[in-house]
């Protein structure tokens, strides 16, 4: 997650313009991307959407994988310009790459590490965070990502013939199991510091004879 956010700041640094201009520009409140690119938190996947629809050029790849170079060639510009990035549209041709793989939803979940239902709101277009996108991408890696997000380019990247996905469903669980721990021990470190804040700033209050009425901070939520 860190990473996508990192680059969310890359975009915004190579546009000369704050996180908060993105913000309006695509349609967010005001901390929506702040927070969470300060707190290290997961953001609903429409808004990387609504990223991408507002920098055509944007290599969406890039945004979500890292890979490749951050703008798209002036030669594919004009197929993302009209190409759709609403989170249907996005579920239904997710829904076509299952369909071509022969995957079931629940065969889909099992190699995703995520439920029945969870696969049905992405097929929906619900919403739905952005580490989902991510981990798509991860497990399915002949999965095209430009059109994953815009229905530009084919939808199978090169020549990868058939990949047999459920031989490495075991080491795409195990993955997914560490990647969950290491986030459950983000989620640990950030709720002890804001403990620890709080304990600090009730001690400065009852040093100073202060009623302590501060409301607490929200907690950071885990995904």
């Amino acid at each position: 997650m860190e990473n996508i956010l990192n680059r969310i700041k890359q975009v915004a640094e190579y546009e000369n313009v704050t996180i908060t201009f993105l913000e309006a520009k695509i349609g967010a409140s005001k901390g929506v991307l702040s927070r969470a690119i300060k707190n290290n938190t997961d953001i609903q996947a429409k808004w990387l959407t609504k990223i991408v629809e507002n920098y055509p050029r944007l290599n969406s790849c890039w945004l979500l994988t890292g890979k490749g170079e951050m703008l798209n060639d002036r030669k594919s510009e004009a197929l993302q310009d009209a190409a759709s990035t609403n989170l249907h549209a996005l579920g239904t041709r997710f829904s076509e790459f299952l369909l071509h793989k022969g995957l079931s939803e629940k065969k889909a979940g099992n190699l995703l590490g995520e439920t029945d239902s969870q696969i049905s709101n992405i097929i929906n277009g619900h919403n739905f965070g952005c580490d989902k996108m991510y981990n798509i991408l991860n497990v399915f890696k002949d999965l095209d990502a430009n059109f994953l997000f815009r229905g530009s380019n084919p939808m199978i990247i090169g020549n990868s013939g058939n990949i047999d996905y459920q031989s490495n469903a075991t080491h795409t669980i195990s993955e997914s199991l560490l990647n969950a721990q290491q986030e459950l021990l983000k989620y640990k470190d950030t709720e002890i510091k804001n403990l620890r804040k709080e304990i600090s700033e009730l001690k400065k209050d009852y040093k100073q004879g202060i009623p302590y009425t501060r409301v607490a901070e929200e907690r950071t939520k885990l995904k």
